[in-house]
């Protein structure tokens, strides 16, 4: 059926194919459609589309990136690690010298899990733009959306924790408001 707009009374009559008789009433009240317009609603991948390609790729194939990370009242610096990664070091730390029958321990089963959750994250996917010779069939999916990074190693920054060093951090990618590649060097003195 091929609807047409129309006033209030007016209808548009077509044929179902048995040959039926259907009649669809229209409002001309409604407003007309936008036209394409950017998404503002809060979602996956509302981050910097770079640096949520240096998350599909860590969280896919293990890559390892320094950077430096600007986010509202704070900057931090760290390793880019993928989920796998993150998750599997979490659960080290959570259980440390306990045994498996222990609380932590049981903690930290369930984020081992979430790090085999990873092990076949975005397979089968094409890279698009990050692979051009790659595969790129119509029938592989794209790099699934990142909502979150994980970072390693990281230095806490700006005052009045700077100075200060966690072993993993986890962020929403959507917080970030800038981003480098690399770490902070020492300059020396003119």
């Amino acid at each position: 059926m091929n609807p047409r707009r129309r006033g209030n009374d007016e209808e548009d009559t077509s044929h179902d194919r048995t040959g039926a008789t259907m009649t669809e009433q229209t409002d001309s009240d409604q407003p007309d459609e936008q036209p394409d317009q950017p998404d503002e609603r809060p979602g996956p991948q509302h981050g910097d589309p770079d640096l949520a390609a240096l998350v599909q790729l860590a969280n896919a194939f293990g890559l390892e990136q320094e950077l430096v990370l600007t986010l509202p009242g704070q900057v931090l610096a760290g390793t880019l690690v993928g989920g796998r990664s993150h998750f599997a070091e979490l659960a080290d730390a959570v259980q440390g010298q306990d045994p498996d029958e222990t609380m932590r321990g049981a903690l930290a089963a369930s984020l081992r899990k979430r790090s085999a959750d990873f092990d076949a994250w975005g397979a089968g996917s094409k890279l698009g733009a990050l692979d051009p010779d790659g595969p790129d069939g119509a029938d592989l999916a794209p790099m699934p959306p990142v909502d979150f990074l994980h970072l390693r190693n990281v230095a806490v920054v700006t005052w009045p924790a700077s100075g200060q060093r966690l072993a993993t951090w986890r962020g929403r990618l959507s917080d970030v408001v800038g981003w480098t590649v690399g770490g902070f060097e020492d300059v020396p003195a003119d």
